[in-house]
């Protein structure tokens, strides 16, 4: 069974009052560590709990792990959704490596925040609004439960979907802008990865990254 969210965010909440460490290193077998950076803190609990794919240290390369396996999410339904990630860049995440100005939080759903903020602050709880949010992700391999909207989507997880048109896109993330992975021809049968996202369906690649394809292109098998 995967780790649920409620696990999750009821973990990270346990290290509130812990003291804020840049470039702090923890044990996935020390079960209360005393000192965190933000990325830390999610890389930690997630391997607490098992979760897999494994979560990489850095905020950086968590906000491309999330992209790479998991389905996107804006920042606005981050803030709803409790155990999504919270991200700030100064710089494009995806188009550079190196950057001052990072950082990552977990959202509880409600409007707050369970994040290691800063020498300053330590790891406690936060309003989540206002805060310049750039980008937003949910961990790959983490149990969200079912929305009352996936369970009235016509396409779950595993179902076999055929290509309508000739040479379907299958594009990086849910929309016309992000780069184009691969090709589909017309017949080609892919597996849906999950419910879509403002009409682009994201599908199991055959590395078990997910890539999004135009919904209305497809039709279940």
């Amino acid at each position: 069974m995967k780790p649920t969210v409620k696990e999750f965010v009821e973990l990270c909440l346990a290290q509130e009052g812990d003291e804020y460490k840049f470039g702090a290193e923890t044990s996935p077998n020390d079960p209360d560590p005393d000192t965190f950076d933000c990325s830390e803190l999610v890389e930690w609990a997630c391997a607490r709990l098992g979760v897999k794919p494994i979560m990489p240290d850095g905020a950086l390369f968590q906000i491309r792990h999330c992209r790479k396996y998991a389905p996107a999410i804006s920042v606005e339904e981050a803030i709803k959704t409790p155990g999504a990630l919270l991200f700030y860049f100064a710089k494009d995440p995806f188009q550079y490596d190196t950057f001052d100005g990072r950082h990552v939080a977990v959202s509880q759903g409600n409007g707050k925040t369970i994040e290691a903020r800063g020498a300053a602050y330590g790891v406690g709880q936060w309003s989540a609004n206002g805060r310049g949010w750039t980008h937003a992700g949910l961990v790959p391999g983490m149990d969200y439960g079912a929305k009352e909207s996936d369970s009235k989507a016509a396409v779950k997880a595993g179902d076999v979907l055929r290509v309508l048109s000739k040479g379907l896109n299958v594009r990086s993330g849910p929309g016309a802008s992000y780069e184009v992975w691969e090709v589909l021809q017309q017949g080609t049968k892919i597996l849906g990865s999950g419910v879509p996202v403002n009409g682009w369906q994201p599908i199991q690649m055959d590395d078990d990254t997910v890539g999004y394809c135009a919904g209305k292109y497809l039709e279940a098998v």
